[in-house]
């Protein structure tokens, strides 16, 4: 009976590591530094609103931002087929809702579609949960503008295909920073290395003409400290 009882309490702690590791990559950060509950805009710590999106920011903005692990809001940047930056965080459109509606927005079968395989108009005719809808980045960041964040803005770099695409990246942020000079929004950039290295032929120009612009690009899930921005460090 020992015996079991030992083998019990046992299986319950593997369970339990187990559970906390899965729990550090759902919730980004939790177990590699400390978490941020602006992630996603937010969206981590709301689940009746999809992340990512202008109600996931809004409310974020209104209920969250004022809590001390809120250190700042992040989006996911990708690039659609046609060139456009659009916010949302996975490869492809699995998690969509698979409504009748976003059936005939595609033509098919809402499934594992990469988002680089789409048009901006394929993407924004999906509707998400609670009838939300996938922004582009200048729509995100005009409602930074309209929401003045006491925090700084993020724009995590995920997959870019053209070169185009990095260059309008910059000049957004530069124009969003323009804008919104009467309440002192900050803005940078944060990324995987591995992300750099496939969103861009030649990394180093990238992030030269970052620097070269007053913008930062740390690296995910380390310190936004000098010592993790790449453009100080990649080599």
């Amino acid at each position: 009976m020992k015996r079991i009882f030992k083998f019990s309490c046992l299986a319950l702690l593997l369970a339990a590591v187990f559970a906390g590791c899965i729990a550090g990559w759902v919730r980004p950060g939790l177990l590699r530094g400390t978490p941020n509950d602006g992630h996603q805009l937010g969206g981590d710590l709301m689940p009746e609103i999809p992340g990512n999106t202008l109600e996931a920011f809004e409310a974020a903005i209104t209920k969250l931002e004022s809590r001390p692990k809120y250190l700042y809001s992040e989006c996911d940047i990708r690039e659609t087929k046609d060139n456009q930056l659009v916010v949302f965080h996975d490869w492809d459109i699995r998690g969509v809702p698979n409504t009748d509606r976003n059936r005939e927005s595609l033509g098919e079968d809402v499934g594992k579609q990469p988002v680089c395989e789409l048009t901006l108009e394929q993407l924004q005719g999906l509707e998400l949960e609670g009838g939300c809808r996938i922004p582009t980045l200048e729509e995100v960041l005009q409602k930074a503008i309209e929401l003045k964040p006491a925090k700084p803005l993020l724009l995590e770099v995920k997959y870019l295909h053209s070169k185009a695409a990095g260059q309008q990246l910059i000049q957004s942020a530069k124009q969003f920073r323009s804008a919104g000079q009467a309440c002192e929004l900050e803005i940078h950039f944060l990324a995987f290395i591995r992300n750099i290295n496939r969103s861009f032929p030649n990394p180093e120009q990238w992030l030269e003409e970052c620097s070269k612009n007053g913008f930062r690009v740390y690296q995910a899930f380390r310190p936004k400290t000098e010592e993790y921005d790449l453009c100080e460090t990649w080599n």
